[in-house]
């Protein structure tokens, strides 16, 4: 900033500038109107956010003796207790509810505040449109003393959730009792007799005609798998013999032919007469049984995918380490669980990141509230095979059955790291020979000039037209190509190969071009590179799609950008 100021001394004018830096002032100046305005978007955002959400908000300030004052309510609130903001904002509850509510009121708004933390509740209130339930969060908001000030209520409408849940269970009742009836049936056998009387249901599963009019001795052995038949014979004879409770599960082909699964349960009695008799029922669980059988697979399936992910999981009770997969041992350098429990995996963190770790986890195990919390850290471990890896490590602090449970997820990055190393590396080469070759340019259309309007007519002209070639050849885009070429083969190793079997016929200048648009340079950029004219570069991409044999359809730089 100057000031000038003018002045007379002795019948002269004298002229005075004052200069004052003020870069940091006008620095500081742009700085606060930028956060102004970021405080402006942040408080559109909330507005936003606030009336546009889906669950009904209301906001009370905290007054003395346990009272409340309404201080905004957003559009859903007043959409579910049927008011507007004008009626209500600004009320205390005794505006609002009346005082023998309002005493009620207060009250579980004062228990939210004495518990110091989110409360979240199932609430079931009388609404005008009938009977409603609503999941009711309470968010105690702090000043900077740490005083609660402000209580912020957020309520969902799950009504319509608790209905449909239970129309559901009420259904899947149903469909049990259904299935119970149609898949079971009871026999008993009296030996002395040497008769097997059996109901409707053992019939069904066995695929026969029953006849309530006719008793039949029905042999069911002829039914039973036959390589189920030699285990059911030896356990049956052991229940026969030591009178006690036969219960099995095992295979059997019906009278149509199916396979089945059932499950057979029965015991042995002594009657009235002394009589010996055999009670019992079977039941047809091939469903139940297929179904198990998916379960355990699924499980497998789920087992093997967790234990063979790319990232390592180690699953805690309290302090104590009860899951770890296979990849988090391999991470760590161990065999098994047991050989984990010897080590402290904290000696396997870079020095400089350890205490980092342990403040977290110092405040993760000294936690106190069951809220579910995620916290989010990168690491460095010491340095292995010549390189320290880099990790993503995420921690989970749950409550589950009155226990506290500590989820640690890593994932190895230190290959993204590298590649966006390699990729700065590249945008930097690809910005020096830019600028190096802009610089050629502009020397050379210099001296064209000079050459042009000065030197025709004179014996400097060979000089000049020699310092043009020698332009021209550290201008060459081969050089230009050998500077990166290393760098790209390490952020794209396949690609060049890949391209050749895509079309052999690919001159070097097409893949150093397809090389150039797969690190995302535009048109202007490529051409610097190659030191050619931008429009050179339109005709030349024009002639490559056409090698690629890419139709009419395809764009080239999204077709490439895929490879």
């Amino acid at each position: 900033e100057v000031n000038n100021t003018r002045y007379q001394f002795n019948d002269k004018t004298y002229v005075m500038n004052i200069v004052q830096d003020i870069t940091e002032r006008k620095k500081k100046q742009k700085a606060l109107i930028e956060a102004q305005e970021k405080i402006r978007e942040s408080e559109q955002l909330y507005r936003e956010i606030f009336n546009n959400s889906h669950d009904g908000i209301c906001l009370l300030e905290v007054k003395e003796n346990s009272r409340f004052r309404l201080l905004a309510v957003n559009a859903q609130y007043e959409k579910e207790r049927g008011i507007t903001s004008e009626q209500c904002v600004g009320n205390t509850m005794e505006d609002n509810v009346g005082t023998e509510v309002a005493a009620f009121v207060n009250a579980q708004y004062q228990r939210y505040i004495d518990a110091g933390t989110i409360t979240e509740e199932i609430i079931e209130v009388d609404m005008p449109m009938g009977v409603r339930n609503y999941h009711s969060k309470f968010i105690p908001i702090r000043d900077n003393t740490g005083k609660i000030y402000r209580i912020m209520r957020v309520t969902h409408d799950i009504t319509d959730e608790l209905n449909n849940k239970r129309e559901i269970e009420r259904s899947k009742n149903l469909l049990n009792n259904a299935e119970v009836i149609a898949s079971i049936g009871h026999f008993y056998r009296d030996f002395l007799n040497d008769k097997l009387y059996c109901s409707r249901g053992v019939y069904e599963i066995f695929g026969m005609p029953f006849d309530e009019n006719v008793l039949e001795n029905l042999d069911v052995f002829k039914f039973v798998h036959p390589e189920d038949m030699q285990r059911i014979n030896d356990r049956l004879s052991y229940a026969f013999e030591t009178k006690t409770k036969f219960s099995e599960e095992h295979r059997i082909i019906n009278q149509n032919g199916v396979e089945k699964v059932i499950h057979t349960v029965c015991n042995f009695m002594i009657d009235s007469q002394n009589n010996e008799l055999l009670f019992g029922n079977i039941r047809d669980v091939s469903d139940v049984y297929a179904l198990k059988n998916q379960v355990i697979i699924g499980e497998e399936k789920i087992r093997i995918l967790v234990e063979n992910m790319p990232m390592g999981i180690l699953i805690s009770s309290g302090r104590t380490p009860i899951y770890i997969n296979q990849t988090m041992l391999e991470l760590m350098g161990v065999s098994s669980l047991a050989e984990f429990l010897k080590i402290n995996p904290l000696d396997l963190v870079h020095p400089d990141d350890r205490n980092s770790i342990k403040k977290l986890l110092e405040k993760l195990f000294a936690e106190k509230s069951e809220a579910t919390a995620t916290y989010q850290l990168t690491l460095r471990s010491l340095e292995r095979n010549g390189k320290v890896g880099i990790f993503d490590v995420r921690f989970v602090s749950c409550w589950m059955d009155n226990s506290r449970y500590l989820q640690i997820t890593v994932i190895d990055i230190t290959d993204e790291i590298e590649k966006e190393k390699f990729l700065s590396q590249l945008a930097s080469d690809s910005l020096y020979i830019s600028q190096k070759n802009s610089t050629i340019l502009s020397i050379k259309h210099e001296l064209d000039e000079i050459l042009k309007v000065k030197c025709l007519r004179c014996d400097n002209g060979p000089d000049f037209r020699n310092i043009l070639k020698i332009l021209d050849l550290y201008s060459n885009a081969d050089c230009d190509w050998g500077l990166f070429n290393k760098q790209f083969e390490n952020l794209h190793p396949e690609f060049i190969q890949y391209l050749n079997i895509i079309c052999p016929s690919l001159t070097t200048y097409d893949i150093k071009h397809c090389a150039c648009i797969r690190l995302d340079l535009d048109t202007k950029e490529i051409a610097i590179f190659f030191n050619v004219e931008p429009a050179s570069i339109q005709k030349s991409r024009v002639r490559l799609k056409k090698k690629l044999c890419l139709p009419q359809n395809v764009d080239l730089r999204e077709f490439i950008m895929c490879l």
